[in-house]
């Protein structure tokens, strides 16, 4: 059987999606405003409407390691890699508690505004920055890089090529067409996305024999069996870290620039609420279609009996185009559809972020020091803040190219030295009333320390145990000139190798070259034993150094009185999860501020705050309240 490859008719309907892209941003880009302002460029006016945003909001954030890194990890380790999945729902839902009735009546441009309104001092606000910078850039270079090093695999393009074409291309209509570009665009690429997910899972399903031979392949090779329960952290997948540790990881989202963003986009918090209860059951969806992915690749390769990963044909990171590649190669234009869909989740993706670290530059970066700047300044800033943060995501999507491993653990590792940081501050600003910018920056300094050094150590750690893959699919029909029979390989693990060749020594090479370094395992020494600790529990030993510290500095330096907190910035974490607590349990959560009791004395405030103090939820109102429908709307009356 010959190698699958790109044919003509491929390379023209991916270059059409591409250029479809395009001219959306450009569209926008000559339409309306036509993105004079900062405020347009960057929030759309605020009058988005909640089914574009809800779309934006979730391919954004479901980009080319979700296309590529799950079906991976489902293939080598089972469909235990779903649990974290559901960790999604809680996540938006406590969004819908946190971030919406906290940041929209704020009106603001960026995320990080809120820690120098909080503290009223400018140190949070510049370090909040930077994380946020940092996991943006590095975000994009990572989504960058995933389908140029599947395409270069298996299509034989260039990496280069890809990396370029795809950074041109976002930086291209969201420097001209701004957050409405990004927004329509990515409902556009959310179209190509479903379509290239259904055509892989129907036509692989239907070439191995229905999705009920998938299932039973996938079940009887030992790949949905029950998760382990082993309380041992340095486990990979256990039900502890992939329900507890990787909802604590996921639970950033809603605090970042992208989404916070889209939050302010839209036209009222009853529409950004009603997003975040979708997006939940959307994230759901989506993440569970691209494990389906991982099963029919798994059920496929066992059929054919060509393992490609075993037989040294792709990389981990190639999988899923190499599939695609190989089910529909009689059928020109399908593989070009998919690897149109791959790269729209890097499109959708960069470009949102490419915004976000725009808005981020201008607002606290740029405006603090120029006060008088005028609009249409700021607006030509942004545009090019933009194709700066492109070349610079492009720079170092070559750099990760160096590096190992799967895409999606290689993802998540990287992203949490930065991530950590950014939650543990938010939630440490937002529920502790009597919190100090000392003890928050110091915490998350903190934070991103520890999360560095285990990252790090794991990096270079030459005895750490490795997560041992499930049992490859069998290779015998990869070479079948050579007589040699392969019967029992489906039921091999690389820890326990059960061969009956010794007649073809170049498979047995292949073999051994593949295997090795995962058959090497001789148990973590020393510091090891601390660097093993598996990576979905990063962000969670990082908030509990960040809130440890953070509580101790702030003793130290001196706590500010009840009276000195201004409660248009804090939430009672009681209030919003709990509000059936006993009164003593609820003022326990909040450090012991009786929050009702500063509501009650919020009711002497200028009018201006007292609106705002409504809107947010934090002071009852009067049935007569001019403000009460907007209380209604955030889910506080």
């Amino acid at each position: 059987m010959t190698e699958p490859g790109f044919v003509t008719v491929d390379f023209i309907v991916f270059a059409l999606v591409m250029l479809a892209s395009i001219l959306i941003g450009t569209y926008y880009a000559v339409s309306g405003g036509k993105n004079k302002t900062s405020l347009e460029f960057h929030l759309g006016n605020r009058q988005m409407k909640f089914l574009p945003i809800l779309i934006s909001l979730m391919v954004s954030n479901q980009s080319s390691i979700m296309m590529l890194g799950y079906p991976v990890e489902t293939y080598l380790f089972g469909g235990v890699i779903w649990l974290p999945v559901l960790g999604y729902i809680f996540v938006f839902l406590a969004c819908v508690r946190i971030v919406i009735p906290l940041f929209h009546p704020m009106k603001i441009t960026s995320v990080n505004e809120y820690f120098e309104l909080r503290y009223g001092a400018v140190a949070v606000r510049r370090f909040a920055s930077i994380c946020g910078a940092m996991v943006d850039t590095m975000y994009s270079a990572l989504v960058l890089y995933g389908p140029a090093i599947a395409m270069e695999g298996v299509t034989g393009v260039p990496f280069w090529v890809s990396v370029l074409s795809m950074a041109v291309s976002s930086i291209i209509y969201t420097s001209i067409g701004g957050i409405k570009a990004v927004v329509w665009t990515d409902v556009f690429q959310f179209l190509i996305l479903y379509m290239g997910i259904f055509a892989v899972l129907i036509k692989g399903s239907m070439l191995v024999g229905g999705l009920n031979k998938v299932w039973d392949i996938n079940l009887t090779t030992g790949r949905l069996q029950p998760v382990s329960f082993d309380i041992d952290p340095t486990r990979q997948y256990t039900f502890w870290s992939l329900m507890i540790g990787s909802t604590v990881k996921a639970l950033v989202i809603p605090f970042r620039q992208t989404s916070v963003q889209r939050v302010c986009c839209t036209k009222s918090a009853k529409d950004a609420k009603f997003i975040f209860y979708l997006i939940g059951p959307a994230f759901v969806l989506t993440m569970s279609l691209a494990m389906a992915m991982g099963m029919v690749a798994y059920a496929y390769y066992y059929t054919i009996r060509c393992d490609p990963i075993l037989s040294k044909k792709i990389v981990y990171n190639q999988l899923v185009p190499y599939m695609v590649l190989d089910i529909f190669r009689n059928e020109p234009g399908m593989a070009g559809l998919f690897m149109a869909s791959l790269f729209s989740a890097s499109l959708s993706t960069v470009s949102s972020n490419l915004s976000g670290l725009s808005a981020i530059t201008l607002e606290d970066f740029i405006k603090p020091n120029f006060k008088k700047l005028s609009e249409s300044r700021a607006a030509i800033i942004s545009k090019v803040t933009v194709v700066l943060y492109g070349f610079l995501a492009t720079a170092l999507a070559f750099l990760v190219a160096e590096m190992k491993g799967s895409l999606y653990r290689v993802a998540l590792s990287i992203m949490s030295v930065f991530t950590a940081p950014l939650l543990g501050i938010f939630l440490y600003s937002i529920f502790f009333p009597r919190a100090t910018h000392m003890g928050c920056l110091i915490g998350g300094i903190a934070g991103m320390a520890i999360t560095l050094w285990i990252s790090m150590g794991q990096s270079f750690s030459t005895s750490l145990r490795r997560e041992t893959p499930l049992p490859f699919a069998p290779i015998d029909g990869c070479f079948p000139d050579v007589n040699t029979t392969f019967m029992n390989m489906s039921t091999t693990t690389p820890g326990n190798i059960s061969t009956t060749f010794d007649t073809a020594t170049s498979v047995s090479d292949i073999l051994n070259s593949t295997l090795a370094p995962l058959v090497k395992n001789t148990g973590p020494q020393g510091l090891d034993r601390f660097y093993a600790i598996s990576f979905y529990w990063f962000d969670t030993l990082a908030l509990i150094v960040i809130l440890s510290v953070a509580i101790v500095v702030s003793f130290i330096v001196g706590r500010p009185s009840p009276r000195e907190v201004n409660m248009k910035y804090v939430l009672s974490f009681s209030d919003q999860f709990f509000p059936c607590l006993p009164e003593k349990a609820r003022i326990f959560l909040t450090c012991g501020v009786d929050i009702e009791k500063r509501r009650r004395k919020c009711g002497s405030h200028e009018n201006g705050d007292t609106q705002h103090e409504l809107a947010v939820g934090l002071i009852p109102e009067s049935p007569t309240s001019p403000v009460s429908a907007t209380s209604e709307s955030l889910g506080f009356s």
